[in-house]
């Protein structure tokens, strides 16, 4: 929980998020300094961050709401930590819980019975430390899809797969820390991040309907 840290922690880690987020050149020092004070006191609150939208938050959650004028579209990067949630504009949750796998687990997605449009078992420590990466498909992005001889562009596989030229603007491409994409909605998950024999824990993507968030931990 941020707010046992000290002050000059809790706004460090929340300016590394809204530089993530792309959004910190749109406020002012002030600005953040404001949504800070919110943050720890639990005050509901509205923040402007240009024409884009708004952040907003409840009380509890710190989420990005886009604003009409940027129609159903994203952009910028987040960080995606174990465990955590992010709303998207325009729909779509994406959500990771860190699990102990099981042998009928291991079993059921080697066979191929997980919907990659929904969820994808990562392994967890392949992902490495320094954490995920969120961010909308960019044109020439590769990956080694799971089963694959070599790297493809998503492009290729959205097509294989009859993903919607549309709605691969509004899907999220997950990536470690160095830029590798380990998997997008309704793609295979990459190869480089499959579950093995020796895997001791599991990252269990899900996607579904719904909108980019921080949750701060408060009960």
């Amino acid at each position: 929980d941020l707010r046992a840290e000290p002050a000059a922690i809790r706004r460090r880690a929340l300016e590394r998020w809204l530089a993530v987020g792309g959004m910190r050149a749109r406020l002012s020092a002030r600005a953040v300094s404001e949504l800070l004070a919110a943050l720890e006191a639990g005050t509901p609150s509205r923040f402007s961050a240009g024409r884009e939208g708004f952040l907003v938050f409840d009380g509890a959650v710190l989420r990005w709401e886009a604003s009409k004028r940027s129609g159903e579209f994203w952009s910028g990067e987040m960080c995606f930590p174990r465990g955590s949630a992010l709303f998207f504009p325009g729909g779509g949750v994406l959500r990771m819980a860190i699990v102990e796998p099981t042998e009928e687990m291991k079993t059921a997605v080697r066979a191929g019975k997980s919907d990659p449009r929904r969820e994808a078992f990562l392994d967890s420590d392949a992902l490495g430390s320094s954490g995920l990466v969120v961010r909308p498909w960019r044109p020439g992005d590769r990956y080694r899809p799971l089963g694959a001889p070599g790297g493809r562009k998503l492009q290729d596989v959205f097509t294989d797969r009859r993903v919607d030229p549309a709605e691969r603007r509004r899907l999220p491409v997950v990536c470690m820390g160095d830029g590798s994409i380990v998997w997008c909605p309704g793609l295979p998950p990459a190869d480089s991040v499959k579950l093995g024999d020796l895997t001791k824990r599991v990252a269990h993507l899900t996607y579904g309907g719904g909108r980019a968030t921080l949750k701060t931990d408060r009960p």
